[in-house]
């Protein structure tokens, strides 16, 4: 009757611990879906950043005749991550409120200009949000897979921490 019991207990803690086992992984792979799926957001509106900036400069270069953003087609060639092209186009974005500023009465006359200006200014608000939220999913898997007894299930599935997206100084509308 003893061992019975005895089994019987060991059978439940087994099958508790495999249940916990089961929810902490979820919890990892849950939270990587999330941080996927900001990290495609991020990319589709760097990218869709990275067209309105391209038909910017090709506006100033038609207004000006002078190439204002150089290098810019040569960006899509080069295999970049979301962090480096996201802080490339930031310095793009600088150089274009500089435009901005020295011709501000073409700026404002422009209708196309004033349009892709607006797109410019909602996709960077979209990427600071897409940025907030895949960072707060970062924290959350990192503290999920380095707290204890957690840490456990997390080495013997081979999770690693995972990096923040860039912080980037958001000086360039000053």
């Amino acid at each position: 009757m003893n061992t019975i019991i005895i089994v019987c207990i060991s059978l439940l803690i087994l099958v508790l611990i495999l249940i916990w086992i089961t929810i902490v992984y979820n919890n990892y792979k849950n939270l990587q879906v999330k941080i996927k799926s900001a990290e495609n957001d991020m990319n589709t509106l760097i990218r869709s950043e990275f067209d309105i900036i391209n038909n910017i400069g090709n506006i100033i270069s038609n207004l000006f005749e002078e190439e204002p953003f150089k290098d810019l087609k040569t960006l899509k060639e080069k295999r970049l991550s979301n962090f480096e092209l996201n802080r490339t186009l930031k310095e793009y974005i600088a150089e274009y409120y500089k435009y901005k500023a020295q011709h501000s009465s073409t700026f404002k006359e422009n209708e196309e200009l004033i349009k892709f200006s607006e797109e410019l200014e909602e996709t960077e608000e979209f990427i600071k949000v897409c940025q907030e939220y895949y960072n707060d999913n970062v924290i959350k898997y990192n503290k999920a897979i380095s707290v204890f007894p957690n840490i456990i299930i997390a080495k013997i599935t081979k999770q690693h921490e995972k990096k923040l997206y860039d912080e980037i100084e958001e000086d360039c509308k000053l």
